[in-house]
């Protein structure tokens, strides 16, 4: 697992969020991760450089649970990170749907339900479980 400083909501952009702080933190994070500008940015990519996350306003991450109801968060992380607290997602049932949307109205879907919200454990920059990279804004 790669160390990394505590920067706060910019901490890790591409690390595995719920894992780690599971492991010390215990958060109630259920949905966490990052959106990037493309599928191969490597982990902890300085949000000012080249390949870097998403500007978090120009985002928002939509999450459809398995009775259809339908949760949005936005990030105010420069990283690109997001994350939804169990707190924030009363009654949440999984698998679940995800797609991210721009301001310009640009949607990139998820193309198959999932069970797991530690969302950058499969979005990696080689892309594992069936993922094809990183999360990517549209």
């Amino acid at each position: 697992m790669t160390s990394f400083v505590d920067q706060g909501q910019d901490m890790a952009p591409g690390g595995a969020c719920i894992q780690c702080h599971n492991a010390g933190e215990g958060l109630s994070d259920l949905i966490a991760g990052t959106v990037f500008r493309n599928l191969i940015t490597q982990d902890g990519c300085d949000a000012n450089a080249a390949g870097s996350p998403v500007t978090p306003t120009s985002f928002t991450v939509e999450i459809t649970d398995a009775n259809g109801k339908v949760w949005k968060t936005t990030s105010s992380a420069t990283s690109g990170n997001f994350r939804m607290s169990s707190n924030a997602l009363p009654g949440f049932a999984f698998p679940y749907k995800a797609r991210n949307l721009d301001s310009a109205g640009g949607v990139r879907a998820m193309a198959k339900p999932q069970s797991a919200g530690d969302c950058n454990t499969s979005h990696t920059a080689a892309g594992l479980n069936g993922a094809p990279g990183r999360i990517v804004a549209p």
